[in-house]
């Protein structure tokens, strides 16, 4: 048995060098740092951590987002580099703006219900539709990414990384983002 975290490569050549196992414990809920098309050959059972700290992530999503509308990356280096002027500081505040969630998983879920104590306008994306929770929290699903990305003013994005979702935002995405007016 392998007890492992997200920083373990658990490639073949790894893999190679433990004949006889059986079972590989991550403890994470992501698995992409196990190939597991050489463990399913080799009958290695994969067990992870399926919920963990999904509040603990939403909640630092929004502390980033906070930091971001607040300019407070900018006050801490113009401090640090004693650059005392407020000019180009003023933030914007969350109220009515737009939070695009792709992926309303469990993260997505709990950055929804934060969002909501903000006033914020709600849009999301999400492969497998919940219309209930929609209704109960108030948010829109949209099936147009395209769109989605256009219209929104901030955007969060709560997908597993995996071959589907690897580069889901890229370049091309950039360019047709609404361009931020505050």
């Amino acid at each position: 048995m392998l007890s492992v975290f997200i920083y373990s490569d658990l490639s073949k050549e790894i893999l190679d060098k433990f004949k006889n196992l059986k079972l590989i414990s991550t403890r994470s809920t992501g698995f992409d740092h196990i190939d597991l098309v050489e463990c399913k050959a080799r009958y290695i059972t994969i067990s992870n951590v399926p919920f963990y700290g999904e509040n603990t992530v939403a909640e630092h999503t929004f502390s980033l987002i906070l930091s971001l509308s607040r300019n407070v990356h900018k006050s801490y280096l113009r401090e640090s580099r004693n650059h005392f002027l407020i000019s180009g500081l003023q933030g914007f505040d969350l109220g009515g703006k737009t939070l695009d969630v792709i992926g309303v998983g469990y993260i997505g879920k709990y950055i929804i219900k934060i969002a909501k104590g903000f006033g914020m306008k709600i849009i999301a994306f999400d492969k497998y539709r919940d219309e209930m929770l929609a209704e109960i929290l108030n948010f829109q699903y949209t099936d147009e990414l395209e769109k989605l990305l256009k219209d929104s003013c901030i955007v969060s994005l709560s997908v597993p990384l995996n071959k589907k979702t690897f580069h889901m935002i890229d370049r091309e995405c950039f360019k047709k983002m609404k361009k931020a007016q505050f």
